[in-house]
């Protein structure tokens, strides 16, 4: 009944949606290409295969599936897989890092007739969504088309299921969708199976299977030469209320370590002016990743406000801060730290990634702090004691080969899927 009154409100607020995103274009968070997609009309015809439908989203998804992507279209060249996602940067990032071969599309907008305009256009094999998105319309008419869907990496915040356990007939009845649910971690298993849904697996999250992010090496020795004598500290994928902390715990700790450099990668760029505010007030010495004169040995900070380069500046780290764990956020994911030489500190909020996190600490693989003075005395103790960098290191690297093997037998399920299409 609710998934009915749902799909009629879609449609009834189709011309409000519609005025909603073309705001969002002159704002440049969408494009005419997006725009088009989005709604139904797609330029790319059909090709005469087998589809698999991967929805992944944002950019966290897109990567967290690369190596299943690549498994895919590796061992199913016959096959075509299409991409789905809802953001321009992940779109990008699908263009530049995904297999060439692969159709990317933007997801539809979960409104009715607008879900069937897809479905009619692609007709897909079988569907792969990604973590959290359980959007009713997708759900509800890939139910009645008798699609074959997988839920990869399934995660169900504790609000969500609080929701849902409000309406438990309409959630069975929205998940009962998917042939298997994998969970990313034991308490989304728990939910799944509280909510009522019968085929739950749990082998892990399958970021774990995610290869070290590339650099361009010119770049990364460029910066190498030039930064020779700094021990390097990174804050990655910052947000607002940590970057202006961060420094000025950073400025007492360089009038004890003259040497020391702060390289600075907000998680959204255009941010960059508002963190160069905060140089200033410190009478910090900097420059920007943009700028022509972006690396020179007399600085003492740079703010990166490029895209796509973070995994150069984890290779040239000593000791990464990951952002978004000192407000209350969430945190960030660290695997993509873990596959660099470099210690990993992350505050008191990890909510978004709580498995990770606890299974690093578990092993001492990650340091957390409680906030910022406690952040400072650690990045001091780690400078001081290189032997203990490498400790935390050691067991990061253990911790992260353990969960990767684990999460191999996701491929070994899906292949298994695939193969009776």
């Amino acid at each position: 009944m609710l998934i009915n009154l749902y799909s009629l409100f879609s449609n009834i607020l189709y011309l409000p949606i519609v005025l909603f995103f073309i705001l969002r274009l002159f704002l440049s968070k969408e494009t005419l290409r997006s725009l088009n997609e989005k709604f139904g009309s797609y330029k790319k015809i059909k090709p005469h295969r087998k589809i698999i439908w991967i929805n992944a989203v944002s950019i966290g998804e897109s990567l967290s599936v690369l190596p299943i992507v690549k498994m895919i279209s590796k061992k199913y060249p016959d096959h075509k897989i299409l991409i789905t996602t809802s953001t321009l940067t992940s779109a990008y990032i699908v263009k530049k890092r995904f297999p060439k071969k692969i159709i990317h599309q933007f997801t539809p907008i979960d409104i009715q007739f607008v879900v069937r305009r897809f479905f009619n256009h692609w007709k897909p094999d079988i569907g792969f969504f990604l973590e959290s998105e359980f959007w009713p319309n997708l759900l509800n008419e890939s139910k009645k088309r008798k699609l074959k869907l997988i839920s990869l990496n399934s995660r169900i915040s504790k609000k969500t299921f609080n929701h849902w356990s409000k309406f438990p007939n309409t959630a069975i009845s929205l998940l009962s969708s998917f042939k298997i649910c994998f969970a990313q971690d034991v308490t989304t298993e728990n939910r799944l199976r509280m909510i009522g849904v019968k085929e739950v697996l749990n082998y892990g999250n399958i970021k774990f299977l995610s290869k070290k992010l590339p650099f361009n090496k010119k770049n990364y020795e460029i910066f190498k030469k030039n930064l020779k004598e700094k021990e390097i500290i990174l804050l990655a994928s910052s947000h607002p209320g940590e970057e202006d902390k961060i420094i000025e715990e950073f400025k007492i700790l360089k009038k004890q370590k003259k040497n020391l450099f702060l390289i600075v990668v907000p998680r959204h760029p255009e941010r960059s002016g508002k963190i160069e505010y905060f140089f200033k007030s410190n009478n910090l010495n900097f420059s920007k990743r943009s700028s022509s004169n972006y690396i020179s040995t007399n600085k003492d900070c740079l703010i990166v406000d490029t895209f796509g380069e973070l995994g150069l500046f984890y290779n040239l780290s000593k000791i990464v801060i990951m952002g978004g764990s000192f407000i209350p956020h969430g945190g960030q994911n660290p695997i993509e730290a873990s596959h660099f030489n470099c210690c990993i500190i992350i505050g008191p909020h990890y909510e978004n990634f709580y498995d990770i996190v606890e299974s690093y600490k578990e092993k001492q693989g990650i340091i957390q702090v409680k906030n910022f003075n406690e952040l400072s005395m650690t990045i001091k103790d780690l400078l001081n004691n290189p032997n203990k960098r490498q400790i935390f290191i050691k067991k990061n690297n253990v911790v992260r080969n353990h969960e990767k093997k684990k999460v191999e037998k996701i491929w070994s399920k899906i292949d298994k899927i695939i193969e009776k299409l």
